[in-house]
């Protein structure tokens, strides 16, 4: 019974939501909050494909959408989308950085890796990149050249509190 009042609630929200006429960035904003404050992924799924018809090439709907893919284990959906914003625009830093996160929670970190490499040769001095470059090194037991990449974080910011605390951790090792 309950999962049927959960679905009919669904349905009314998506109905009542239709009929508003919502723009895309409206749309962006419900599935936001279903996804953070309701907790209600499938619902923002729903809302960001919504968006996503008004507007099919808003890069931000479309990240958003293959992050919560992501977070529900849909790694086919969500590696189709994040492709396709690369693909529209090669230096969409929030795509890439989304494909490295899919990749390596996924449990590819050689993927993730060839992405890494893909990001830093469009933001060589991107810390984020290196970071991540770091911690998939890690995974993959490259542990020297996980050092090389926090090295380069330091040259920029030897104040980095996340590489500090990853290179006490790796030192371990």
């Amino acid at each position: 019974m309950r999962r049927i009042l959960t679905s009919l609630v669904f349905i009314l929200n998506l109905t009542l939501l239709a009929q508003t006429q919502l723009t895309s960035d409206e749309l962006f904003v419900k599935a936001k909050d279903a996804a953070f404050n309701q907790k209600d992924r499938k619902l923002a799924r729903q809302l960001c494909k919504q968006a996503l018809i008004k507007s099919p090439d808003y890069a931000d709907i479309s990240i958003f959408l293959g992050r919560l893919y992501t977070w529900d284990g849909i790694y086919d959906s969500a590696r189709v989308i994040f492709k396709k914003v690369i693909r529209k625009n090669p230096t969409n830093s929030d795509a890439i950085s989304a494909a490295i996160d899919l990749e390596y929670w996924s449990g590819n970190s050689n993927v993730a890796l060839i992405f890494c490499n893909y990001g830093l040769s469009k933001f060589p001095s991107s810390t984020e990149f290196l970071l991540k470059k770091a911690r998939v090194l890690d995974d993959l037991q490259r542990y020297d050249e996980a050092f090389v990449s926090l090295e380069k974080i330091f040259r920029l910011d030897n104040s980095n509190s996340d590489a500090i605390s990853f290179a006490e951790r790796l030192k371990d090792k």
